[in-house]
Order: C-alpha cells, then structure tokens, then sequence
C-alpha cells in the first residue's frame, strides 16, 4: 500500500531531525547514517529537480543547525553535494515508480556526497586510497544504509507502476 507523498517541507524536516537523531551512531568517528541523500533522491522523484535541490540544501543546513559539528566551508561542501544529487536525480530520472532507479541513484548520490567531502577533507581516492571509500567503515556503512532507508522510502511512498491497458 503507498501512501500519499509529504511534501519537500516534510522531507526535508524528516532528513534533518532524523540524522541529529542518529548522530550518535558513529564508527571512526563519523556518523554511519546521513538522512539526507535518501530523501533529497526521493523528493527529486516525486516533485522534480526543484524540489531536491530545496530538500539538499535545506535539509544540510538545518542537520548543520541541529548538530553544530558542521560550519564553514564544510557547510558549503556539504550542502552542495546534497543540491548536485538533487539536481541530477529531478534531471535525469525516467520513471518515478521504479524502486531499482530509486535506488540507483541514492547509491550515486551517495558515492558524489562522499566524493566531495572526502576531497574536502584531503581525502583524495588517487593520493590515500586506503582511506578511501570502500576501506572506510563509515563510508561503507552510510552506502549500505542509504540503500537500505531508500528501499522503506520507496516501499512507502514511491507510486506504483501504472497499469498496462487490458487486451482485449
């Protein structure tokens, strides 16, 4: 059963609350679940590139706002990684009731948010490889549950395929 979709607002209040939540899940030192990425993905879905560009941005800043962890120019970072995924999700997707498209494109916005805050941090996949996505655990664990938390998303929210026009 799919229920009717809140609106950018809500989203971007759900993203925001939930990752301050869960900020105290950390391995590393990093927190393992950032809302955001899943929900900018779904409200670029459902309402278009607009819409995920205003839940990215709005949903960093608030989290930024709750947490006090994130100031500066990684404020900057981070919410510009959460405005490009948005962009490119509202841009590019082709059928907004497909969970595996869904899912596919918060695996990419999450690689383009680690990508660019780890390039921010120094970070760099050709000069330390070893602290890279993939050998970072909480890196690994934010992908994971990113697509774990898309898949609840789209299984809740994400409208069914329509159906085929009977033969006759």
């Amino acid at each position: 059963m799919v229920h009717q979709p809140p609106t950018p607002l809500i989203l971007t209040l759900i993203a925001s609350i939930g990752t301050a939540i869960f900020a105290g899940l950390q391995a590393g030192g990093e927190p393992i679940i950032i809302l955001i990425i899943p929900f900018t993905v779904l409200a670029a879905f459902l309402f278009g590139a607009d819409a995920g560009i205003i839940v990215g941005v709005g949903s960093g800043i608030i989290t930024a706002l709750l947490l006090k962890q994130i100031q500066g120019w990684e404020l900057v970072v981070y919410t510009l990684g959460a405005a490009v995924v948005g962009y490119v999700t509202g841009t590019y997707v082709t059928k907004k009731h497909d969970t595996v498209q869904l899912l596919a494109f918060i695996f990419v916005g999450t690689l383009i948010l680690e990508i660019m805050l780890n390039v921010y941090a120094g970070k760099t996949f050709f000069l330390r490889s070893e602290e890279y996505l993939g050998t970072s655990a909480a890196s690994g664990l934010r992908l994971i549950i990113n697509l774990v938390i898309g898949g609840l998303l789209a299984a809740w929210w994400l409208p069914d395929a329509p159906a085929a026009p009977a033969k006759k």
